[in-house]
């Protein structure tokens, strides 16, 4: 796995798949890694002439850092990926790496050929919408499972265990093994999460979204535990040049449940990015 030196020197491990225009990938979490994305995008993009690059966010996965997160250290080490691949990317961010590429686009639109925000929202202002829906879904165990989530897990194998138990609340109708794959190889970080989760009551794109001057695609899943309306829906209203898809069979992996129709799609939004 390659590695890159960030502003600060922290050192940032990233993948590197194929050769051409780059798409870099921003994982979820925050306390996942990359791999959940590699397995679900690699096998979309075989024979295809771009470079898929997979990076593991600061503090995550087999990215070093045991200081402070914010959202200007998460942009500066995108600005550092992209000076190292040293041409325009197309941008790529699954739930919270959205944030950091919304964030990004807003603050660097000169690096970006294109942006795709899949599952993810401008603000986190939905909880109580959000709660309602995983309620209707929710086993008494999950939510015992979903309340100490945000207060009393202290350690790595705590957090992986509560998400292995909260996963299937995201999906339509989660995959068979899926699960079980993601939790065997995701490298879990329950001091990441704890960290990124604590960035988000602050975090509002709202005003800077309509800066945003690169073709952007939106991806959504209709049986999301985040409604739409809130997150993709708005992202397309507030972002000019946006294209928003709702996927009526998904949760918060589209790419997972409808991985063909999300593939063509996929596929025809990067034909149309100049």
């Amino acid at each position: 796995m390659p590695t890159l030196k960030a502003a600060d020197n922290t050192e940032l491990h990233f993948t590197s798949i194929g050769e051409g225009r780059p798409i870099v990938f921003l994982h979820a979490g925050l306390g996942w890694d990359s791999s959940y994305l590699i397995r679900s995008f690699s096998p979309m993009f075989e024979g295809d002439h771009h470079r898929l690059v997979f990076l593991d966010v600061r503090g995550n996965g087999r990215s070093s850092y045991a200081g402070e997160l914010s959202f200007e250290l998460f942009s500066s080490d995108l600005l550092s990926l992209c000076e190292l691949l040293d041409e325009r990317v197309v941008l790529f961010g699954h739930s919270y790496g959205g944030t950091i590429a919304q964030v990004f686009a807003t603050q660097h639109p000169e690096r970006l050929a294109g942006l795709i925000l899949d599952s993810t929202f401008p603000a986190f202002d939905f909880l109580p919408q959000a709660l309602e829906r995983i309620q209707a879904k929710a086993t008494a165990e999950q939510m015992q499972t979903f309340g100490l989530l945000f207060g009393e897990i202290e350690n790595d194998a705590d957090y992986a265990a509560a998400i292995t138990g909260l996963l299937p609340l995201y999906f339509h109708d989660e995959p068979d093994g899926w699960v079980a794959e993601f939790t065997d190889e995701v490298l879990f970080r329950a001091d990441a999460f704890r960290k990124g989760s604590a960035l988000l009551g602050e975090f509002n794109t709202l005003e800077q979204l309509g800066d945003i001057n690169v073709p952007t695609w939106i991806a959504g899943g209709a049986s999301d535990i985040y409604p739409l309306e809130p997150t993709a829906v708005r992202l397309n209203n507030l972002i000019p040049n946006s294209k928003l898809d709702v996927f009526e069979k998904s949760g918060h992996f589209p790419f997972v449940e409808e991985s063909e129709k999300y593939r063509s799609q996929l596929m025809k939004f990067l034909g149309e990015v100049g």
